[in-house]
């Protein structure tokens, strides 16, 4: 079988992520719902971000999530919490291998375990009959070129009323991106807008803005903030070190975290988190 987007399979597939996850956890003994919260919420802010998020998109028990790139599923497991017994969570990758794990990690626990993850092209994908009341995603978009296409999944997916909420990077006024960076080796494989841009298509696919913050400065302080941690569990020889993103990102994530840092700080990336909702029926 011919995998979707093989330009994603391999920049992000990296075969036996889950068993070495899983070792490591081992290693962490009694930690491990922290300790993996330093890998499997793969994106700027960490965990810290999702909660936000969450907060200005108003989650409520009940809910029903489908998370646009999902990665390795931390922050759908964290929805999953959540929206409760009544609530449901659907993640959808790309990428075959972060599926695998994802559904792995989700059944470590009966509060996650009945978590459904698709493996699918986001702006293809097509759940029948599946109407959500929120779509979410954090630094998914930069991989599609046709953004139009992302907001149209995300209207499709939508019941009348429902709520659009991201936390994504986008293209700022100080010049091309050093690279690599997490999402893209170079320009090639980078798909940025500006913030203006992407608000526009949002409202111009008939969403009203809710919420729309530059998380620039908050992006920058908690990468200063994780590299201070990092080290720190490395100097105490704690496993929990290497429960990081340089596991989903292989030998050069040490650098993209660097040129994301300079990116963000010479202004030639921004970070917004914004919600948005469709009008009621």
């Amino acid at each position: 079988m011919i995998e979707p987007r093989p330009d994603l399979q391999e920049h992000y597939g990296r075969e036996g992520l889950l068993e070495r996850l899983e070792a490591l956890l081992s290693a962490c003994g009694g930690r491990e719902e922290a300790a993996l919260a330093r890998g499997d919420e793969f994106h700027p802010g960490g965990r810290a971000a999702t909660e936000e998020l969450a907060r200005l998109a108003g989650v409520a028990p009940g809910a029903r999530v489908l998370d646009l790139g999902c990665g390795i599923g931390g922050p759908a497991r964290w929805l999953r919490r959540l929206v409760g017994p009544g609530g449901a969570v659907t993640g959808v990758d790309v990428v075959a291998e972060y599926c695998r794990t994802a559904r792995a990690l989700s059944d470590r626990t009966a509060d996650t375990a009945d978590i459904a993850i698709v493996q699918a092209d986001a702006v293809a994908a097509e759940l029948p009959g599946l109407r959500f009341d929120l779509v979410w995603s954090q630094h998914a978009q930069m991989n599609v070129a046709d953004k139009a296409g992302w907001v149209a999944a995300v209207h499709r997916h939508l019941r009348p009323g429902g709520r659009y909420a991201c936390f994504e990077s986008f293209a700022g006024p100080g010049g091309a991106p050093h690279y690599p960076v997490p999402w893209a080796a170079g320009e090639g494989a980078s798909w940025l807008v500006t913030p203006d841009a992407w608000r526009a298509l949002l409202e111009a696919g008939g969403f009203t803005v809710v919420r729309w913050q530059d998380h620039t400065d908050a992006t920058v302080a908690w990468l200063d903030a994780s590299v201070a941690v990092q080290k720190a569990l490395a100097a105490a020889g704690d496993p929990a070190a290497a429960l990081n993103v340089g596991l989903l990102l292989g030998p050069d994530a040490a650098v993209m975290s660097r040129h994301l840092r300079q990116n963000l700080v010479e202004g030639r990336l921004r970070a917004f988190m914004g919600v948005f909702e469709l009008p009621a029926a």
